[in-house]
């Protein structure tokens, strides 16, 4: 496992950013971690009590939690790129499914030596935490799950957007328009108004004890 120390260098607050200025970024270690044959790219902030694993969903990366990570000062946080996604690696012909993303999470605490952990997950990484948490309910001190899901979801549809970044046969295609402010912005506008345009009903369903991963 390779490590590597990082401060921050602090800029002028952006002007949307100004009303939290006050609040100073955090230093971290850097790890890469191996798995397989592949590596996750892992920071590690530190301080006191069960460390805060802060996991992303899909697509995204640990970067999500850059303006909350601040507000944790004091507290031992972890954040990582699941194989795949941010700074990871990139395996090909790779099975980018829950169960083994359980895997990278197991993997980074082990390299890192935690033992106790609040998991708090968002998104696509709800299931992995929901799972991790059955299997290791010793180790787990809370949960956190945001805007997430488990079991059976018949309804469930993959946004167009996710759809086309997800597709490698459009990658460089995918990779100029995240370049491009504008077309990111139209692209991220029109993807939320179809949501707005079908947003389902909602309904409780039970759900089992124990996601089988694919």
């Amino acid at each position: 496992m390779n490590t590597s120390e990082h401060t921050p260098q602090h800029a002028p607050p952006l002007q949307e950013d100004r009303q939290t200025s006050t609040v100073q970024e955090r230093s971290y270690t850097e790890h890469r971690i191996l798995r397989g044959a592949s590596t996750i790219y892992a920071r590690h902030y530190a301080g006191t009590g069960p460390a805060l694993v802060l996991m992303h969903g899909f697509p995204d990366n640990l970067h999500i939690y850059d303006r909350l990570i601040p507000y944790l000062r004091g507290r031992q946080v972890i954040t990582f790129d699941f194989l795949g996604w941010g700074y990871s690696d990139k395996p090909m012909d790779y099975p980018y499914t829950s169960k083994q993303q359980e895997g990278d999470l197991q993997a980074v605490l082990d390299a890192l030596g935690v033992e106790q952990v609040v998991l708090v997950a968002h998104d696509a990484s709800g299931p992995v935490a929901i799972n991790w948490a059955l299997d290791h309910p010793e180790r787990v001190s809370a949960l956190v799950l945001l805007n997430t899901y488990y079991a059976d979801a018949p309804t469930l549809r993959i946004p167009e957007v996710i759809a086309l970044f997800a597709d490698p046969a459009y990658a460089a295609l995918t990779r100029a328009m995240a370049r491009e402010p504008n077309v990111a912005r139209w692209l991220l506008t029109w993807q939320g108004e179809q949501f707005g345009a079908a947003a389902p009903s909602l309904q409780t369903h039970r759900a089992p004890s124990r996601l089988s991963s694919t």
